[in-house]
């Protein structure tokens, strides 16, 4: 009897996709890397009083807040959500002497009415200087996203 040959059916569309993927984690996670940790400090810093809910920390964590940016935070998240979890991405940033300038991603989930729920991906540019021994976002404005 003859032998059968078993033909494997490759997905090539899925297998680019994965290699996309691949190669946009690999770069996101470099530029990651290459963020200053006084900056990763300061952001972080703020994402943790955004996950307080209480606009005083917001307010400690990033002094400059206008007043539009600290009632989108109060009347669309803290007035409704209870757990709320973020989690950066890091995009490209500079440091230069007491100043610095980072491009972030929020992602912030939270519960509301029984379930969970979630902000947009929160695309950030932030300005940074020296405050002393402490490095502080003295404004931070929204990324359109391109594409």
């Amino acid at each position: 009897t003859p032998k059968e040959r078993v033909v494997k059916v490759v997905d090539s569309t899925a297998i680019k996709l994965r290699l996309a993927q691949r190669q946009r984690d690999d770069s996101l996670a470099r530029a990651a890397e290459a963020v200053p940790a006084t900056v990763k400090t300061a952001i972080s810093r703020y994402a943790h009083a955004i996950e307080s809910g209480q606009v005083g920390e917001l307010r400690k964590a990033y002094p400059a807040m206008t007043d539009d940016q600290q009632k989108v935070w109060e009347k669309n998240v803290f007035a409704i959500a209870t757990g709320i979890q973020v989690q950066v991405t890091y995009g490209p940033s500079s440091q230069d002497g007491d100043s610095a300038e980072a491009d972030f991603t929020l992602h912030v989930t939270y519960n509301y009415n029984s379930s969970r729920g979630s902000t947009p991906p929160l695309q950030q540019h932030a300005t940074l200087k020296r405050v002393g021994e402490e490095w502080q976002i003295i404004s931070i404005r929204d990324v359109k996203a391109s594409g």
